[in-house]
């Protein structure tokens, strides 16, 4: 095989994988799935028995925003429900910078009377794609184990001006019914930005306190 013609197949090869992403992308952030669970947690105070908790995670918004109506529908419906007192969010709400305006909107709408708390996955600093020759050179860099990062300072900047509270490995106060609890928010291990130790509060600080460690990938703890 001549040079000329491998390398006429890795572009070709890199092309579909880039328009394969591009559409991966597209159809994951119309796949709205809502479950739900009954979590027995230790150490939950009697007060809160029975706290509502909504949990969002990996829309994955693309640039053009087109895809969160689905979104934006189960908001509607959710927000129609009074139970929900606080909401968490865990990262990957884009798929890469271009959706940020995308998420702001959809993610300032969500129903949570005790507030709403998030924090970043490894997709929300991705350095922003929107055409097809960007999908294309986005899944080349990716291939090769490279991934351009945006600064995610502003997004995170919007989302608590639409009142969310972002975590990035820090924790806050919540009050909830009266009670106060912790809520920490490690970054995303699968990117190498999880610091527990600044996280989760110190272990003699612990006790009689019942926090939640909201984090994109889990892993970290186990």
């Amino acid at each position: 095989m001549s040079a000329r013609s491998a390398a006429a197949r890795a572009a070709a090869a890199g092309a579909l994988i880039g328009a394969g992403t591009a559409a991966w992308a597209r159809f994951e952030s119309t796949w709205v799935e809502r479950t739900h669970r009954t979590v027995r947690a230790r150490g939950l105070p009697a007060a809160l028995e029975g706290l509502r908790i909504l949990h969002v995670s990996d829309t994955h918004f693309p640039a053009d925003g087109a895809s969160t109506g689905r979104f934006r529908r189960a908001v509607e419906e959710l927000s129609r429900d009074p139970g929900f007192e606080l909401v968490l969010a865990t990262g990957d709400y884009v798929e890469t910078a271009a959706g940020w305006d995308a998420a702001v909107r959809a993610m300032g709408e969500l129903p949570g009377r005790a507030g709403t708390y998030a924090v970043l996955g490894a997709h929300d600093y991705l350095a922003p794609v929107r055409s097809a020759g960007e999908w294309t050179r986005a899944a080349r860099e990716r291939l090769g184990g490279r991934r351009r990062l945006a600064d995610a300072s502003r997004f995170v900047e919007r989302l608590e001006e639409a009142g969310i509270a972002v975590l990035r490995n820090e924790r806050v106060r919540a009050e909830v019914r009266g009670r106060e609890i912790v809520v920490a928010g490690a970054g995303d291990a699968s990117a190498g930005m999880c610091q527990l130790g600044e996280a989760l509060p110190p272990a003699g600080e612990r006790d009689g306190e019942f926090t939640i460690l909201l984090t994109h990938a889990p892993d970290a703890v186990l």
